[in-house]
């Protein structure tokens, strides 16, 4: 089920706004309950697979694609850059500009 999942967030997570366990589950014609119990069985949680993705794309178009912070974060559903940025920091240990620092090159 959670490759199902990751497989809908990444078609869905740059042109939706607010993808949510329940819009997820709507997707798989199931109830958010048993889209969490099945996750559960497999030891991962809906929030895990939106923050691996939402990591995995982040450090690619810093990096790779040289993106703003802003624009990023806008691109991912964030309030503002601060939440993203926090995020980031969360799930790499270093602020997105330190980050891009040590690993690449980036546009102010």
């Amino acid at each position: 089920m959670s490759t199902r999942v990751q497989d809908i967030v990444h078609q869905y997570i740059l042109s939706e706004k607010d993808i949510s366990l329940s819009w997820i589950a709507s997707k798989l014609y199931i109830s958010p309950r048993t889209l969490q119990r099945k996750l559960a069985k497999e030891n991962i949680n809906f929030s895990d697979i939106l923050d691996k993705i939402r990591c995995d794309i982040s450090i690619n178009k810093l990096v790779e694609e040289n993106i703003r912070i802003d624009s990023l974060a806008e691109l991912l559903g964030y309030t503002d850059s601060a939440a993203f940025s926090k995020a980031f920091k969360r799930w790499t240990g270093s602020p997105p500009l330190q980050y891009i620092k040590k690993n690449g090159h980036h546009k102010a």
